[in-house]
């Protein structure tokens, strides 16, 4: 297994003695390579935080800019208390004390008494109850005022509810890297086997096969470098590497025929 690893990645003039293994072997490595890839991938999404103080500040303007009002929050009590009131932004909406909720926007805060939560249009996705955090009394007439205060603890509650939502976004930010990324990977496979007929046409199809899914484990080392440095350009180099291993790989394939 290590000398497989060691070919796939640095020598693919080796990987044509190969071409004798089994399903189960090239699937092993299909999942050592991809399992260590997101490894790499769940490292980054899980610490990328999806929203940033900056989207916190994004609510305070739109309160801003709008109409006064007298919601207020009293901290000894953990409760909002005022008139029913609803914000719209460019890609989200905030509820206070609404009981009906048109959940339309991208991102949806509805502020009850008690709690809040973040919603992407209908679905639920991270919900705070104030008793939990500690946010001391402000109004949202004195946000309108910019009295920093008020904005200061205000911006504390909003940042709260989006930092709610984070596994979520998180995990479909991962999910989705994976299933895109081992999509390529197949899409990657095909294209070296159509390449690999003009290289060395005489190869038995399922030997082709086999030996491209090996030349083609160079695009999740690849792509782990490109997560580890964030660099961005090397997610397209991951598209040529694969082509060139094929490459070296079928030239270096010599079928020979023994005649009786």
């Amino acid at each position: 297994m290590g000398n497989r690893i060691k070919d796939c990645l640095c020598h693919p003039k080796w990987i044509g003695k190969y071409f004798k293994d089994r399903i189960w072997s090239v699937f092993l490595m299909l999942v050592l390579f991809f399992g260590c890839y997101a490894a790499v991938s769940a490292a980054r999404a899980y610490t990328t935080a999806p929203f940033t103080s900056e989207s916190a500040s994004s609510l305070v303007s739109t309160i801003y800019r709008n109409a006064e009002n007298d919601i207020y929050y009293q901290a000894e009590d953990h409760e909002l208390y005022g008139t029913s009131t609803v914000y719209q932004g460019q890609s989200f909406s905030m509820y206070f004390l609404s009981e009906e909720v048109n959940y339309q926007s991208e991102i949806t805060i509805v502020f009850d008494r008690d709690s809040a939560a973040v919603y992407e249009y209908n679905l639920k996705i991270g919900q705070v109850f104030y008793r939990d955090l500690r946010i001391s009394s402000f109004s949202l007439a004195n946000v309108k005022k910019y009295q920093s205060a008020d904005v200061y603890e205000f911006g504390k509650l909003a940042m709260a509810v989006l930092e709610s939502s984070f596994l979520y976004y998180q995990s479909s930010a991962f999910l989705y890297d994976l299933g895109v990324t081992l999509a390529y990977y197949f899409m990657i496979v095909l294209v070296l086997c159509f390449f690999s007929v003009y290289i060395n046409p005489g190869i038995e199809l399922k030997i082709r096969i086999k030996l491209c899914f090996y030349d083609a484990l160079v695009y999740f080392a690849v792509c782990m470098f490109s997560v580890l440095f964030g660099i961005s350009w090397l997610s397209y180099v991951a598209f040529i590497v694969p082509v060139i291993y094929n490459l070296i790989t079928f030239k270096h394939i010599i079928k020979v025929v023994i005649r009786k």
